[in-house]
């Protein structure tokens, strides 16, 4: 049921975003910040733990002002936290968010947008340490399920420098599946990060079209 509805997420986000224009604009780019997540259980959320993310960006902008975005990442995201079930746990996945951004300027006179995104990711939980004294003793012998499912959303800033983009961004993660079988034990991840996305156009055509119709004033 879970996978069903991260799967028709996906589809609407695809469908939504290629019905905004004919004339994507593609950029690349990367990644880098802080973590701070919870794992949490079905008695509290527990204590929260520190970690770092990095990878890579992907952005295709639809449209002649590229308010709207598709945008795909492989991000390294270190998890983890404490709960009453397993203690105090280390976990590092590689996950790939899909999600959907629409920026806005801020000011009409200022290059400076703001953006918000949303999607589905799928998470791959390679590794995962208990540190310490585990509370309930079967817990310690669990293995974590490698396949993770969630939903993530965040908003941010952009500011153009060079043929790119400078980013700032602020988002928040769930999964929806449980990390440990037969557990209700779940990711939480709340993230920081700074990013740069390089367009192969250089320029939007908004940009050139106005470079344009200054040199015929």
């Amino acid at each position: 049921m879970k996978k069903s509805i991260i799967l028709s997420i996906t589809i609407l986000l695809i469908k939504a975003a290629f019905s905004q224009g004919s004339n994507p604009n593609f950029g690349i780019g990367g990644k880098a910040g802080l973590n701070i997540t919870y794992f949490p259980d079905n008695y509290s959320i527990g204590q929260s733990s520190t970690g770092a993310n990095a990878g890579i960006v992907g952005v295709m902008d639809f449209g002649k002002t590229a308010t709207t975005s598709l945008v795909a990442e492989i991000l390294f995201n270190q998890k983890g936290g404490t709960n009453r079930v397993s203690g105090r746990n280390q976990i590092s996945a590689i996950d790939i968010p899909i999600l959907f951004r629409f920026s806005k300027a801020i000011k009409d006179e200022l290059p400076l947008k703001l953006f918000f995104n949303a999607g589905p990711y799928i998470g791959l939980n390679f590794y995962r340490k208990s540190i310490g004294e585990v509370p309930l003793n079967y817990a310690k012998d669990f293995t974590s399920n490698l396949l993770e499912l969630g939903l993530c959303g965040g908003l941010g800033v952009m500011y153009p420098i060079g043929p790119g983009v400078l980013m700032v961004e602020f988002r928040h993660g769930f999964s929806l599946t449980n990390v440990v079988p037969k557990s209700l034990e779940s990711n939480q991840i709340t993230s920081f990060s700074l990013g740069y996305i390089y367009y192969m156009k250089g320029q939007s055509q908004e940009k050139k079209d106005k470079k344009i119709d200054a040199g015929f004033e």
